[in-house]
């Protein structure tokens, strides 16, 4: 079934969705598989799996400029060498060097906190110098080390960014064991998200009105994960959850999700729509214009 896919032309959505469709999940995931620093409270996580999109196929233009929400992204070029160029050059803005394996990029909002977390085999010192060149302090909370809005948590394989207040709540966090998203098994976010499964990109909202494919206003509508599975030059293969609070509720917002698809202005080929219990689930194909 070939369909016209949403998303609404403001400029607004499509920011929103450029933000939102480039993350892959990596719940769990930081240097050495230590725990990810997703605070238990979020409300949005953006996750993006960097080595899969450096390694991927060509990113179909008109698509693929969507998958990196990095400051300054202004346009888009299907040449893969660019596209990694790109990338290589927006990490040296953040810090870091083309030494540094980085695993995870991933973007936290809360109703009081907003952070990055980069995660992988970093170059701690290289970082620490870049601070220091900049004019930054080293200082010490909780006996973590903090410079200003940024936390080196060498022996996690972490660097967390942010203004200062957001990264010494995160910071908090770990020095009270308090629950993260990957320990919460019942967390609607977190559900979702292991629904979607991982990919390249994953989003993931409490608010399903936030998504950026579908946004969905429908009571009972309690979190929503969007998957970008992979793709090539001319496609890319999404995946969608949304979990409600009832397996009712699910079935009754059915014909809800079909309105949506039918709004929509992206060729597509549909597989699936489908309540599964508490979800309902789509998966598609969405084609480069």
């Amino acid at each position: 079934m070939t369909l016209k896919i949403t998303l609404s032309k403001s400029p607004l959505r499509m920011l929103a969705v450029c933000v939102a469709m480039a993350l892959a999940i990596a719940l769990g995931c930081g240097g050495g598989g230590s725990q990810a620093p997703i605070i238990a409270s979020a409300q949005t996580v953006i996750i993006a799996d960097v080595p899969a999109i450096l390694e991927s196929s060509e990113i179909p233009h008109g698509i693929g400029w969507h998958l990196w929400w990095l400051p300054g992204m202004t346009g888009f070029s299907p040449d893969r060498a660019e596209w990694k160029k790109y990338m290589r050059d927006s990490f040296a803005h953040e810090g870091f060097t083309p030494a540094d394996s980085i695993s995870v990029s991933a973007h936290v909002r809360g109703s009081n906190y907003n952070y990055k977390y980069i995660a992988g085999g970093l170059d701690f010192a290289a970082y620490r110098n870049k601070l220091d060149d900049a004019g930054g302090e080293e200082g010490e909370y909780l006996g973590l080390e903090v410079w200003g809005g940024n936390a080196i948590l060498e022996d996690r394989g972490l660097v967390i960014q942010g203004d200062a207040e957001s990264v010494i709540r995160v910071l908090t966090a770990f020095d009270r064991g308090e629950d993260f998203l990957d320990e919460n098994e019942s967390n609607p976010l977190k559900r979702a998200m292991d629904k979607a499964g991982g990919g390249l990109t994953v989003s993931a909202f409490r608010d399903c009105e936030n998504a950026t494919i579908f946004p969905y206003s429908r009571p009972g509508c309690e979190a929503v994960a969007e998957t970008i599975k992979g793709g090539d030059a001319h496609a890319m293969e999404i995946v969608g959850v949304y979990l409600f609070s009832s397996q009712r509720n699910a079935e009754a917002s059915l014909d809800g999700i079909d309105d949506l698809i039918n709004e929509v202005s992206y060729d597509a080929d549909f597989e699936e729509i489908k309540a599964d219990g508490e979800f309902v689930t789509y998966r598609a194909t969405i084609y480069a214009p």
